[in-house]
């Protein structure tokens, strides 16, 4: 990547983080407000916390992939899988994009079923990847390091996409 790619990307995620904060605010705002007189206010503020929590997950894991991102050069060894594990972060953002264009509306049962799918590629991703670097560092040692990096990149994308399963089981059992 070109130093001048590499700050277009960096400015990119950047403002992406602070609308993310911007939206955050929005949503901690609307916690706790009562939404339909006629309604549960028990469950609609639940939701509304839910949908307070995704848009810190969402900002959480974008702060998270830019350093990952200044790492990848150093995993240019490994070849084209480390560039795969950026792909569940790149979801997560086109998700984030459609959820603000919308308003920010509260969680529904129906983003559970295709969040499910992208929670499925990208465990199989993760495992997949964390089998290849431990091989790869186990079998290569003017590769340790770089497959080390991407041992640490697959874990944590693996652990980040954990945490993404329970906010979809989380949205599927109360929505």
């Amino acid at each position: 990547m070109s130093k001048r790619a590499g700050i277009a990307v960096g400015v990119s995620i950047g403002l992406l983080a602070v609308c993310q904060a911007v939206a955050l605010f929005v949503l901690s705002s609307r916690v706790g407000v009562p939404l339909d007189p006629l309604g549960d206010p028990i469950i609609d503020n639940v939701r509304r916390q839910m949908a307070y929590n995704r848009g810190a997950f969402h900002l959480l894991g974008t702060l998270l992939a830019a350093p990952w991102l200044a790492a990848l050069p150093s995993m240019a060894p490994l070849g084209r899988l480390p560039r795969l594990l950026f792909i569940p972060w790149a979801i997560s953002t086109a998700s984030w994009l459609a959820w603000a264009a919308e308003g920010l509306p509260m969680p529904q049962r129906s983003e559970a079923l295709y969040g499910i799918v992208g929670v499925l590629f990208a465990a199989i991703l993760c495992v997949t990847a964390i089998v290849t670097f431990g091989l790869r560092y186990a079998r290569s040692p003017a590769d340790r390091s770089a497959a080390g990096r991407g041992l640490a990149l697959a874990v944590f994308v693996l652990i980040w996409t954990c945490a993404f399963a329970v906010a979809q089981i989380q949205i599927g059992i109360s929505a």
